[in-house]
């Protein structure tokens, strides 16, 4: 099982499109997002990154928390991602063009989408992804945005296991 998070769930989708003899199955986690038709402007997300990089990031990445998360929950995430340099910004050209529901229909893996009620990657991308996706399910977390994992971490893990248990295989007599 591989299990992805944002951009991490389009790599595991990926994975489990290109090479499903390696994926027993794939939890996406807020993702695979096709940007473009979802009115995400990476291309100035990206420009505004060039400008001014802590004050975008800043503003960006507080986006991904529900009102109300803990300021030190965000700050730590904000100086994450600053301190990964700009190795992020190389991952928002294949971003912005992508869109994996056309090869959806062909996943020969399960798949499980769990997607934070409030993420800025509307509810209706993980919807419509699974709707594509042969026996693709979804877990909608309520209260929740583009962390799960970290604003609500025990709601999460009791989502991710439920979808790895759905997934795994049944055992033969």
């Amino acid at each position: 099982m591989v299990v992805g998070s944002s951009i991490g769930a389009t790599f595991a989708t990926e994975l489990a499109l290109a090479h499903p003899e390696l994926v027993g199955g794939v939890v996406a986690v807020d993702g695979p997002a096709y940007y473009p038709s979802v009115g995400m402007p990476l291309d100035g997300l990206v420009a505004d990154l060039r400008e001014s990089r802590p004050a975008t990031v800043a503003g960006w990445v507080a986006t991904w928390y529900a009102p109300g998360t803990s300021t030190e929950l965000v700050g730590w995430t904000i100086r994450q991602i600053l301190d990964s340099g700009f190795y992020v910004d190389g991952q928002f050209t294949g971003a912005a063009g992508y869109d994996p529901r056309p090869a959806l229909p062909g996943l020969r893996v399960p798949i499980h989408y769990i997607h934070g009620e409030l993420d800025e990657v509307p509810v209706e991308v993980a919807r419509t992804c699974a709707a594509l996706t042969p026996g693709a399910g979804v877990t909608v977390l309520p209260g929740v945005a583009h962390m799960p994992h970290q604003e609500r971490p025990g709601r999460f893990t009791s989502a991710l296991r439920a979808a790895l248990v759905a997934m795994a295989p049944v055992a033969s007599a």
